[in-house]
């Protein structure tokens, strides 16, 4: 399973003109091709949204929390469910990785990459070399993904 990080989705769905949209359009195109299953955090999910609430009304807000993982075909960790609470991760743990030369968004991030342990093979990311050294698994950007033939495997 491949952890998808939120520029990703972000790129996509908002920044159409941006210079990486289109290897950003093969990336996922490619991924929804394939049988590699993909998964990323709760806390993508709401920093994507907090992003996009400056150009969406309430109910679209809404509407692309629940919607989505079944548009990319994403699992959410931990599952979403409203009531849910965000993880808890120790605040130890996140000035550990901090302490490392991580912002804190990307220390949040590492931990749940940490917490799931072996089932993530990759991290996908266009600041892949903000995660490289923190993590057991590559970290790698979509053009890089794409190269290394991640889906073929």
């Amino acid at each position: 399973m491949i952890f998808l990080d939120s520029d990703i989705f972000l790129i996509d769905l908002r920044y159409r003109r941006d210079q990486k949209y289109s290897a950003n359009a093969d990336f996922l195109a490619q991924l929804k091709n394939s049988k590699e299953s993909a998964v990323t955090s709760l806390f993508n999910v709401l920093e994507i949204c907090g992003i996009l609430s400056f150009n969406l009304n309430a109910q679209q807000l809404i509407d692309l929390y629940h919607h989505l993982p079944a548009r990319y075909n994403l699992k959410i960790y931990p599952e979403l469910k409203q009531k849910i609470s965000l993880p808890r991760i120790p605040v130890k743990q996140i000035l550990q990785v901090i302490q490392n030369k991580a912002s804190f968004g990307d220390a949040l991030i590492i931990c749940i990459l940490l917490e799931m342990g072996p089932v993530v093979s990759h991290l996908i990311s266009w600041n892949a070399r903000h995660f490289v050294h923190h993590l057991p698994v590559p970290a790698l950007t979509p053009a890089e993904a794409l190269e290394a033939g991640i889906f073929r495997r």
